[in-house]
């Protein structure tokens, strides 16, 4: 993981400066040169992959904020439990697996400050960076060329797992059990984003495309705010937010089982 990051961050960073320095006779300090459809297609299907994996970043959130706080060390325990606050269905209530073993504030601390962190950091990176070149490159060919750069630095942690890491962690983290939520405790948040996930995800694609376009890339005749003190400001804000969003999950936890919640 720490390899994936400092491999993503240096490609990511050098893609950032190389957009704002015109290193290239390939790029350009103008935005729009290339054909608005091929270029708007490339930020959708690029930007595709980056909230892709902001949600994966999330799921993970999730899966791990579904252990309660243990005072030390505990094996990773699950059971199957009948979800009796929920709707029966053929007369039966609906199976759930809930975690019955918990995780300590070191362990998910370590959890957050070493993967979830460092992975939304790099994605914000990345959708920059990637944005820039797509935006700034001056022939189509090229654009891209830009768009599959951008993608392969983003996935680039993924190449690396199947590569450098063993069968066993592999497994370990294909066998990871998927958890279920009681239905009380599922938010209105939660079911509407779960019910509108199909529209709203497009619109956010659409619009980190178009904030990157038009408010940090392609903004006035100066090009807009891109700059690589601009790209470490940002990665700042990033990070204080990922941070932040940490002791905020510290005081809200889910609980292993709860109440209405019977072992099957």
């Amino acid at each position: 993981m720490a390899i994936a990051i400092v491999l993503q961050l240096t490609l990511a960073c050098y893609l950032h400066s190389s957009v704002v320095t015109v290193a290239s006779t390939a790029l350009s300090l103008e935005c729009g040169v290339t054909s608005a459809w091929l270029r708007n297609v490339a930020l959708f299907a690029f930007n595709t992959f980056v909230v892709g994996d902001v949600l994966e970043t999330f799921g993970m959130h999730q899966w791990i904020n579904e252990f309660s706080t243990a005072p030390q060390h505990e094996m990773l325990t699950v059971q199957q439990f009948k979800d009796t606050g929920a709707a029966t269905r053929n007369g039966r209530y609906p199976l759930i697996l809930r975690p019955v073993s918990g995780i300590t504030h070191a362990e998910r601390g370590c959890f957050y400050a070493l993967c979830l962190v460092p992975k939304l950091i790099v994605a914000v990176a990345c959708q920059l960076a990637g944005t820039g070149a797509i935006l700034r490159v001056t022939n189509d060919f090229d654009l891209v060329l830009a768009a599959v750069a951008a993608v392969f630095i983003l996935e680039l942690d993924d190449g690396l797992f199947k590569v450098l890491a063993g069968d066993v962690v592999k497994n370990a983290a294909g066998n990871a059990p998927a958890l279920g939520v009681p239905e009380k405790e599922v938010s209105k948040l939660e079911f509407w984003w779960s019910v509108f996930q199909g529209v709203l995800v497009p619109l956010l694609i659409v619009f980190l495309g178009s904030l990157a376009e038009h408010l940090y890339w392609c903004a006035g005749a100066s090009g807009g705010v891109a700059s690589d003190s601009a790209l470490a400001t940002i990665l700042g804000v990033a990070g204080a937010f990922g941070l932040a969003f940490v002791c905020c999950v510290f005081s809200n936890l889910r609980k292993g089982a709860s109440g209405s919640l019977l072992m099957s």
